[in-house]
């Protein structure tokens, strides 16, 4: 998996998960949904990464994780988010929907269709989406 792997599957799980949520299919929408945010984070830290260098062992298994907020971090993106987030109360709520999610919503049977677009909404919003914002960083 390189950086455009990972850029490009970011924007297909969104799009799986607005097919699947506009197929009343919510619980799938909303656990795949926020595999588009780890994915963009995933791009952003392979960006990061130099080929040229031994990578660091212990960044190398921090990686391995689905922990968003933690990928954050690694991502190089924190503070700035951080600091974005203090003028931009939509990226503040976008932001606190997206981190609730975890990989274990493949169990959930009962997300509803507002659970769903509310997260659709808070990874897309083109304005103070998560992914959107994340595009927008130099690290993409």
């Amino acid at each position: 998996m390189n950086r455009a792997d990972f850029q490009l599957l970011a924007d297909l799980r969104l799009e799986e998960a607005k097919v699947l949520h506009a197929a009343s299919k919510y619980s799938g929408a909303y656990y795949i949904a926020g595999y588009s945010v780890e994915f963009a984070l995933k791009a952003c830290i392979a960006k990061t990464m130099k080929a040229e260098e031994w990578p660091d062992p212990k960044i190398v298994d921090k990686m391995w994780t689905h922990n968003l907020v933690e990928l954050r971090g690694l991502a190089g993106l924190a503070q700035r988010m951080e600091e974005d987030m203090k003028t931009d109360r939509g990226l503040f709520g976008c932001w606190g929907a997206v981190k609730a999610w975890t990989e274990n919503e493949r169990y959930d049977r009962n997300t509803t269709s507002v659970d769903s677009a509310g997260l659709i909404e808070a990874i897309e919003n083109p304005q103070s989406g998560v992914l959107s914002w994340i595009k927008r960083q130099p690290q993409w």
